[in-house]
């Protein structure tokens, strides 16, 4: 069968091909970082007789969260969905493809590969919350992409929900 032929990317080279991805994103999280920060104040907090500062965050308005979503949500849906890799995959020597057959994602699977660690990170941004809490939020997006670390075929979650897989090329 031409399943038999699919080699899974080493967990190696999927890490390296998502530091590309990043380096490539990097303007998109900077802007995230900036209007996290406008929507953001100190408060004093009091611990053992001593006053330290907590940066604490509003919620973001829903537009400007959807703003700074819409390049990533777009780069890798589209980078995948129709060409099967996004540039840091691509460099890495990886495709991905559809678990079932090997044949192209498309673009209804990356997009349901993106938005299972992107949707939880988005909703999160619109709600006023702590650091903990928005610790506990990228939690999520961790976890999705260490469950690869465990699994036979080094699917992270993302890749399970849509029925893809990345392979060596």
């Amino acid at each position: 069968s031409p399943m038999r032929l699919l080699c899974s990317a080493t967990r190696r080279e999927r890490f390296f091909g998502l530091v590309l991805d990043t380096l490539v994103l990097l303007p998109v999280a900077i802007a995230s970082y900036l209007v996290s920060r406008h929507h953001s104040h100190v408060v004093p907090v009091v611990r053992h007789g001593r006053v330290f500062r907590r940066r604490e965050f509003d919620a973001v308005p829903v537009w400007q969260a959807i703003a700074v979503a819409i390049p990533s949500m777009a780069y890798v849906t589209l980078m995948i969905g129709l060409g099967g890799r996004t540039l840091g995959q691509r460099a890495r020597h990886l495709r991905v493809v559809r678990a079932s057959d090997g044949g192209a994602p498309g673009v209804g699977a990356a997009a349901i590969r993106w938005a299972v660690a992107g949707v939880p990170a988005l909703v999160i941004r619109m709600l006023p919350a702590s650091n903990a809490v928005r610790i506990l939020g990228g939690l999520w997006g961790a976890i999705v992409l260490a469950w690869m670390l465990w699994d036979k075929r080094r699917q992270g979650l993302h890749d399970h929900a849509a029925g893809l897989l990345v392979i060596a090329d």
